[in-house]
């Protein structure tokens, strides 16, 4: 892969096919995701790969319920959603930027291997719930766990142009 070809044309997916995807490639995305890095190698995570349809419709149910909107679909339809979750008893000051890491690990592997995805934050409306402890069971998330990021993957059916890049974000001294 060349990764700077896939930093500048990786892009977030809102479209998905429901193809599943193989064994080969979701073992491939989870030896991506547990090879992240991580401050002093604490490796702070538990990935729950999820790709059960009726789970994913239940999930998608119960976030438009939290959120009051059932004309948006927040998992784009994608077959796989990796929730990323921490054990707030092990956290320390930089347990959310490894779980950021890894959910880039993740998005990046899946372009590598010509698949789509999109990061996502607002599956913590469901995960701060009264469903929380239902779905944690269900996804096999330790239930002590808290929600850091997700991410869905799966077979583009759309695409989208590439987001204004602001060039007031930097500096160089």
């Amino acid at each position: 892969m060349d990764t700077i070809k896939a930093i500048m044309e990786r892009r977030s997916t809102r479209g998905f096919s429901d193809a599943p995807l193989t064994e080969n490639e979701i073992k491939t995305l989870v030896d991506a995701a547990l090879a992240s890095p991580s401050a002093m190698n604490r490796q702070p995570w538990h990935f729950a790969f999820v790709t059960d349809k009726m789970l994913l419709d239940e999930f998608e149910s119960a976030m438009a319920q939290i959120t009051g909107s059932s004309d948006r679909k927040v998992l784009y339809g994608a077959p796989v959603f990796v929730v990323i979750t921490f054990d707030p008893a092990q956290e320390h000051k930089f347990t959310k930027v490894d779980c950021g890491i890894a959910v880039e690990n993740l998005a990046l592997a899946a372009f590598d291997m010509g698949l789509g995805s999109v990061i996502l934050g607002m599956p913590a409306e469901v995960f701060s719930s009264d469903k929380a402890s239902y779905f944690k069971e269900k996804m096999g998330i330790p239930a002590s766990n808290e929600f850091a990021v997700g991410i869905v993957i799966g077979r583009n059916t759309v695409t989208k142009d590439a987001h204004p890049i602001l060039n007031n974000r930097y500096s160089i001294h």
